[in-house]
Formats: structure tokens, C-alpha cells, sequence
């Protein structure tokens, strides 16, 4: 990554917006069954309310990276929907632009309000 794509990045996670919310660039009328189903099971696929370690297990084995890997990372995550990769990212210490189509980045944004107030955890509604 070029140091003017990195630092325009950084811009992002420095964007205020209006409150605590997330940042959206899809219109209000968008309405879908699969961002409601989401927002009611906000927490069903998070490994910290399930008690498994699937989201972990499954980002390890397709990423082939380890924890450390992450670790002061800016991590650009498209299709963030709840946020079930997005917690153990934001656990190994990265920052995390979570960008997802569907309403599911509100319960993304809900289940890591923590870390959005921190700084670490930018939320992002858009149509990539």
C-alpha cells in the first residue's frame, strides 16, 4: 500500500460524524431481511457469546496469518456484516474499517461500541 493510500485510510478512521453511528452512503428506503436477521441475532456467530472459537478458527485458516500478524494493523474489512471477524481482529489489536452493504454493520457497530468509541472501529454502510 502507498503511503498516500495508507494515510487517506487514516483519514477515515479520523472522520467525525454526527453522534455515535454509523457512517452510511446507502439510502434510508434500503430495507433487506438478511441485515434484520442480524440486528435481532446480533450476537448468534460471535465467538466471545458462543462460546466456540469457529470465527477464530475459520479467519486463521483462510488468512493463513497468525495473531501477531494483526497486531498495529489498519484492517479493511468488506462484508463485515455483524461483526463476528471484526471482534476477534479488534481482540489481536487492530483497527478495523468494517464496511458492509446490508444493515448487519449496525449490530457490528452495537456488538464493538467499545472499540468505536475508542477510535479503533470505523463503521461503514455503502455499496462497494
Amino acid at each position: 500500500m502507498t503511503k498516500k493510500a495508507q494515510g487517506d485510510l487514516l483519514k477515515l478512521l479520523t472522520v467525525e460524524t454526527t453522534g455515535e453511528k454509523v457512517l452510511s452512503f446507502i439510502e434510508d428506503e434500503y430495507h433487506d431481511n438478511f441485515g434484520f436477521q442480524w440486528n435481532k441475532f446480533s450476537k448468534l456467530q460471535l465467538d466471545s457469546y458462543n462460546g466456540s472459537s469457529e470465527s477464530r478458527d475459520r479467519l486463521h485458516n483462510q488468512s493463513e496469518l497468525i495473531d501477531q500478524d494483526f497486531r498495529n494493523k489498519l484492517i479493511l474489512e468488506i462484508g463485515a456484516g455483524n461483526g463476528r471477524f471484526t471482534e476477534i481482529l479488534l481482540s489481536y489489536g487492530a483497527r478495523v474499517i468494517a464496511v458492509d452493504y446490508s444493515d448487519a454493520i449496525n449490530a457490528n457497530f452495537s456488538n464493538h461500541l467499545e472499540d468505536v468509541k475508542k477510535r479503533n472501529l470505523l463503521c461503514i454502510r455503502a455499496d462497494l
